[in-house]
């Protein structure tokens, strides 16, 4: 066994050096086009796009960058005025990849409106969600802005600032609910169900148990040390 955790931190030393994905990072300027350049992203990060869809005659404007993962997927949309505004992301993970532009309408609508200098808004009618928006969503700030419309699971009950969600609605958190005004959430549903059901079953048991253990502690820290490792 000694032998396996020697090979094992061996292979770790061979490991320092690690590979941080390229990808490509540009934003859409005035010609609507996306012009920039390949970067090596961090560790941890993704290649990410976040799109912007304002009415149906207008062309989508994109932004590329590296990401954290928690930042993909995330979707939301309401109607500004008579348009149908839809903020949305994707992520990819390989070199020089592009990650995908949200998909079309979904089977889901929402009543939706959006006003600044206000903290309530009247819907007058319903979006029609796409993407990932799963959910219906209600968002107001004191008498700053209101919106209600779709949104993806991901950004229901969170605080929205640092997601794809642009000021002045990142300020606060939006409430999910269904189409029919139902909260959507599922708290505490099989919190601790099973807590402690096994507990102490076998306590005093094989006495080579606490070796056994002991062993896969080492290796468990040896395997940790191969994938602590900097970007080149």
């Amino acid at each position: 066994m000694a032998g396996t955790v020697a090979l094992v931190c061996a292979f770790a030393l061979l490991l320092q050096t690690g590979y941080c994905l390229k990808c490509y990072v540009c934003k859409m300027d005035e010609e609507h086009k996306c012009t920039g350049e390949y970067v090596s992203c961090k560790e941890n990060e993704v290649c990410h796009s976040t799109f912007l869809q304002e009415g149906t005659d207008a062309p989508m404007a994109v932004e590329r960058k590296c990401a954290q993962e928690d930042l993909c997927d995330q979707s939301l949309g309401y109607m500004d005025g008579d348009k149908a505004t839809h903020y949305a992301s994707s992520c990819c993970n390989t070199d020089n990849c592009s990650p995908s532009a949200p998909s079309s309408s979904n089977e889901l609508s929402c009543p939706s409106c959006s006003v600044q200098g206000s903290g309530q808004c009247q819907p007058t009618g319903d979006i029609q969600c796409s993407g990932t928006e799963d959910k219906c969503f209600s968002y107001s700030l004191e008498q700053q802005v209101a919106a209600r419309g779709c949104t993806s699971s991901n950004l229901c009950d969170v605080n929205l600032q640092g997601t794809i969600v642009p000021d002045p609605l990142n300020k606060g958190t939006a409430k999910c609910m269904d189409k029919g005004g139902n909260d959507g959430g599922n708290d505490g549903g099989n919190d601790g169900g099973n807590d402690g059901g096994n507990d102490g079953g076998n306590d005093g048991g094989d006495p080579s148990s606490g070796s056994t253990i002991r062993t896969y502690s080492t290796l468990s820290l040896a395997f940790s040390m191969i994938f602590v490792f900097y970007c080149k």
